[in-house]
C-alpha cells in the first residue's frame, strides 16, 4: 500500500493566513497614515490662521473704514481707533480710499505688522498696520501711511 497523497490544503490555508496579516496590516497602515495627515493638516491650519488672522483683521478694519461702517471694535481702543481714522483721513485728502493690498505680516512677541498698498483716488501709498491680541481676535492699534510704496525687507510674504 501506498502512503495517502499529502494534501496542498495545508498550503492554501498557509497562504489564506498569511494575506489575512497582510491585510490586517496593510489596512493598519492606512489608518495610521489617516490619522497623521489629519494631525497634521489641523497643524498647518493654526500655523497658516496665526499668520493670517492679522491680514484679515487688516483687511475687515480697511473695509469697513471704505464703507463707512463703524470700525471701533476692530480696534485695540476707542483712543486707538480714533488715532486711525485721523492717520486714514489725513492720507486720503479730499479723495476716499479706494482699495488695498496687504500682503505682508510678521508676528514678534505678540504683535503683528501687516503691510501693503492703500489706494486712494490720487495716488498709492505703503500702509504698515500695528496689530495685538484681544483674547481671541487680533484687533488694530496703530497705522503708518506714507508716501512711499515700497515694503520693509523684514516681513514674511504670505501664500
Amino acid at each position: 500500500m501506498q502512503p495517502p497523497a499529502k494534501s496542498n490544503n495545508a498550503w492554501v490555508k498557509g497562504c489564506a493566513i498569511g494575506c489575512g496579516v497582510l491585510a490586517a496590516l496593510s489596512l493598519l497602515a492606512l489608518i495610521l497614515i489617516l490619522v497623521l495627515s489629519v494631525a497634521v493638516g489641523k497643524r498647518v491650519a493654526n500655523v497658516v490662521g496665526v499668520l493670517t488672522g492679522p491680514v484679515d483683521a487688516s483687511n475687515s478694519y480697511l473695509g469697513a473704514y471704505r464703507a463707512g461702517d463703524n470700525t471701533v471694535d476692530l480696534a485695540c481702543s476707542a483712543s486707538d481707533n480714533s488715532a486711525i481714522i485721523a492717520k486714514l483721513d489725513d492720507a486720503k485728502g479730499a479723495g476716499s480710499l479706494s482699495r488695498y493690498y496687504l500682503d505682508h505680516s510678521s508676528i514678534v512677541n505678540g504683535t503683528a505688522r501687516v503691510t501693503g498698498t492703500v489706494s486712494f483716488s490720487d495716488s498709492d501709498k505703503y500702509a504698515r498696520l500695528t496689530l495685538r491680541k484681544h483674547g481671541s481676535e487680533w484687533k488694530v492699534c496703530d497705522i503708518d501711511v506714507s508716501m512711499s510704496t515700497t515694503v520693509e525687507s523684514n516681513t514674511t510674504a504670505l501664500p
